[in-house]
């Protein structure tokens, strides 16, 4: 083969096809000799030669016959010739972060104090700062005498204590108050537009003015260890422990009163340690640790009650909001579950918490505290998507002991330090 026929043919893929057009013919079919070249199909000695699978010659040089497959593009004069890159670019992984940090939108954060990404990513602490993985908290009042429950309404959090009082304090802070005084040990409690209403474990249930006048109102005497309490727009409703042995109650009295002389919802081997009450639609719920762990539901008007979902384990405390109930299950292995207002079976969200005990929802998310603080960061206050379930550590290291109770932009809970706190959610 000429030296000049396979020069020109390289550059006829390397340059411009004009420019080769001018001085040779068309490239030639490399794949059989030509009759009127003496030297086809032997390499000159001038030129090296080029083979299938050979290396380039060079940034420019070109295959030694078409191949259908290459990335070749021809698609226009002008880019005749050219090589077409059909990589991807490669993919940029963002910052490296030092040890200690997570990458959280793009930027390294240090979920252990970041206020923006306290305890994970992105969850803001809001104007408090971060410490530890969890938002501080604020403490609206240091006059809680542990054990006890809590309550709030728009304007102020309500609470019981061990001492037989019942105070309140802004929720946006400022002075205590004592509403009720001279009970037995206080558990649970409720509130509505004008009065608190709360169980005495001296068996008594009682109400309360929010005027603050200390003005009692017996409505019940004589309850077997009363426990928990709730309220709708007619009626108080409440749990009796009982001994404990499958002989608990639900009771019911006009928030009017009823001559103490309350009504007896349920009673029995279905309300076995009823420490979970709440109050939905014309109906009361409880927990029983009976029958391997059970929510039961009556009408608040009374009438045959019914096994709402089983098979819990120790259903210790339930809360409603919209669609969805959330259920505390106490243990060492506890979990936190939810059940659809329509009833059936629960479904865990989170296991493997440290005896959680209370909690409540929003219906969007659960909030819920845990008596031994877990492996989570020392975790003693956490909450999760009830949905999507990813815990978030929302307070460490402080004992809680009592309920928990959420408004739109704060989770309200009682610590064993004595005090009334609130945190950002």
């Amino acid at each position: 083969m000429k030296p000049s026929t396979l020069a020109c043919a390289a550059l006829a893929v390397s340059l411009a096809a004009s420019a080769c057009a001018q001085s040779v013919a068309p490239t030639p079919d490399f794949s059989q000799p030509s009759a009127a070249d003496p030297d086809a199909g032997e390499p000159d000695a001038a030129t090296p030669s080029v083979e299938s699978g050979a290396q380039s010659m060079g940034p420019d040089a070109a295959p030694s016959s078409y191949d259908a497959s290459s990335p070749y593009d021809s698609s226009s004069p002008e880019d005749s010739g050219s090589w077409v890159d059909t990589q991807p670019p490669p993919i940029d992984a963002g910052p490296t972060c030092a040890s200690g940090l997570v990458l959280c939108g793009g930027q390294c954060a240090d979920l252990t104090s970041d206020p923006l990404n306290c305890g994970s990513c992105g969850h803001s602490c809001g104007t408090m700062t971060c410490s530890m993985g969890g938002c501080d908290s604020i403490v609206l009042s240091t006059e809680f005498d542990p054990p006890g429950r809590l309550t709030i309404d728009s304007s102020n959090v309500y609470w019981s204590n061990l001492d037989g009082t019942i105070k309140s304090v802004p929720i946006a802070g400022g002075a205590t108050t004592t509403l009720a005084s001279d009970l037995g040990a206080g558990m649970g409690i409720g509130v509505d537009a004008r009065n608190v209403y709360a169980v005495s474990q001296d068996g008594r249930i009682v109400s309360a003015p929010l005027t603050g006048t200390m003005a009692v109102t017996v409505l019940a005497t004589a309850q077997p260890q009363p426990y928990s309490l709730a309220v709708d727009g007619t009626n108080v409703y409440w749990s009796t422990i009982g001994s404990g042995a499958g002989n608990g109650t639900i009771m019911a009295c006009a928030k009017a009163g009823c001559s103490q002389m309350p009504t007896t919802l349920a009673s029995g081997i279905h309300v076995q340690y009823p420490y979970g009450l709440v109050v939905v639609g014309g109906k009361v719920y409880w927990t029983s640790f009976n029958f391997g762990g059970e929510i039961n539901v009556v009408p608040t008007t009374g009438g045959a009650f019914a096994t709402f979902s089983s098979n819990l384990g120790y259903p210790y405390e339930i809360s409603a909001a919209g669609s969805i109930m959330m259920v505390v299950l106490y243990g060492q292995g506890g979990a936190i579950a939810t059940v659809p207002m329509s009833g059936g079976a629960a479904s865990n969200i989170v296991g493997g918490q440290s005896f959680p005990t209370e909690g409540a929802t929003d219906g969007v998310n659960g909030y819920w505290t845990l008596t031994i603080p877990s492996n989570q960061m020392g975790a003693t206050l956490v909450k999760s998507s009830l949905t999507s379930p990813s815990p978030v550590t929302l307070a460490v290291n402080v004992q809680p002991a009592g309920s928990v109770a959420v408004d739109g932009t704060w989770v309200y809970w009682l610590t064993n330090d004595g005090t009334v706190r609130k945190t950002a959610k």
